[in-house]
This record gives structure tokens, sequence and C-alpha cells, in this order.
């Protein structure tokens, strides 16, 4: 109604194509697309729990009521309740793209998350996970020591104690890193095309992650493998960092 406002939010992110930070979390309509279970992809979390606590919407409509003060007050924004209920977001952004009013929550909840760890400071956990990246590739150099540890009782009081659910088994590391058999496979590669030219459908650039990296090379060597086949020459960056969406 007329009555209806919004508290100011500095954010981290630009939302001046959404009209700013209470718009973007306006552009849900409350149609309900996010409790969809028998086809696409959002919500993957309201699809495990069939809880509406665990929609786009809801996560919507909390921030909605916490900004306006209507169910929590401004206060309340970061606390608990709040919180809560933005939780298993998994960030995947499928309700940007089968959302009818194409509501980014993804983007939605990081600058929630930016503001909520300012505010009561950054968990071990998340340290842990932000930092996958490097923790991974310190336990890719003995990756037999680092499974084997990782799956001793010690391990799991660790996981108890940082809040890690130790009913989830941990990814094991690879013997050979996706890197390491890139570098052999490119070797063999261009011995064999300065005698045998074969690609014909020009370059494409291969994004290697984490995982794919460290814990599952099968996937990067066979994605290598499928585009070589289709006619593609792969181009892999072994120079760089962490892509930072574990940080998100």
């Amino acid at each position: 109604g007329a009555s209806y406002q919004t508290v100011p939010i500095q954010t981290f992110l630009d939302f001046s194509r959404e009209g700013g930070f209470a718009r973007a979390i306006e552009m849900c309509n409350g149609a309900g697309v996010c409790r969809k279970v028998g086809a696409g992809t959002m919500c993957p979390s309201y699809m495990a729990t069939r809880d509406e606590k665990d929609t786009t919407r809801a996560r919507a409509n909390a921030l909605r009521n916490a900004l306006s003060g209507r169910m929590f007050s401004p206060e309340e924004l970061l606390g608990p309740e709040v919180y809560d209920v933005l939780d298993l977001c998994l960030s995947c952004k499928a309700c940007k793209t089968e959302c009818p009013s194409s509501v980014d929550m993804a983007k939605i909840k990081t600058e929630y998350l930016a503001h909520h760890l300012e505010e009561h400071g950054v968990p071990l956990r998340t340290r842990i996970f932000a930092n996958i990246h490097a923790s991974s590739k310190l336990a890719s150099k003995t990756p037999k020591l680092a499974n084997m540890a990782m799956r001793s009782p010690v391990a799991k009081i660790a996981m108890r104690k940082v809040g890690i659910a130790t009913e989830r088994e941990i990814s094991p590391f690879a013997e050979e890193t996706f890197e390491a058999w890139w570098a052999k496979h490119v070797a063999r590669r261009d011995a064999r095309q300065a005698t045998e030219p074969r690609y014909t459908r020009g370059q494409v650039v291969y994004f290697h992650d984490t995982f794919a990296t460290y814990n599952y090379p099968r996937v990067g060597r066979a994605t290598v493998r499928l585009l070589e086949a289709a006619g593609y020459e792969v181009i892999v960056e072994t120079r760089r960092a962490c892509c930072g969406r574990p940080m998100l």
C-alpha cells in the first residue's frame, strides 16, 4: 500500500539495473513457480524439503518483510530467523532463468551474506570452504595421506566441531591432478600435431574448477577428449587462481 517503504541498504554489489536492493527482492511477485517439483531446476532446496520456507518466494518475502518492518524489524534483518530462511539457497541461479520475474536470489543472498558476515564475523567453517582451492592444492601433494586423514575418527570430530555434517563424505583427492594429466596430454598432442594437423573447428577454452582439478580429474579428461573428438583445439590456463565463487 501507500505506507509501504523499506530501509535503505548500502550495497556491496551493483543493483542499479534492478533499481536497488529492495527492488531486486520485490521482483518476486509470489507466483510460486519455485514450488514446482516435476521439471526444471528451481528450486532445488524446495524439491528436497518440500517446505515453503525453502522456496525463492519465502526468501524474498522474509527479506521484504524485514526491510519494511512488517514481520521482522529492520534490526532483525541480520538475525537468525532471516538467515535461516536463506541458508539452504544453493546460489544455483535457477531462479534467474526459470522464474517469470527473473529473481536473482543468488545475487541477493551474496549481498545479504556480505552484510551478515560483516555484522557477525566469518565463522571457521565458512573460511574453510572459502579457501577450498588453496587447501585442495596442498592436500593434492600427498593425496593418499589426505584421504586417509579425512576418513579418520579425528576428522569426524573436527568436522562436527566446525559444523560440517559428518554424514557427508568429503570428496577424495585424486592421485593425479587434472593439470598433471594435461601437461602430459599436451606434450603428446603437440607431437602428433606436428605431423598430423587435425583441429578444424577452432579453439575452445576449458575452465577447470577446483573439483575437476583435484578431486574428479576424470571429468576434465572426458571434457577435453570430447571437445577434441569434435574437432576443437582445447586451451587450458594452468596459471589461473581460484575463480572466487567459493568465497561468495
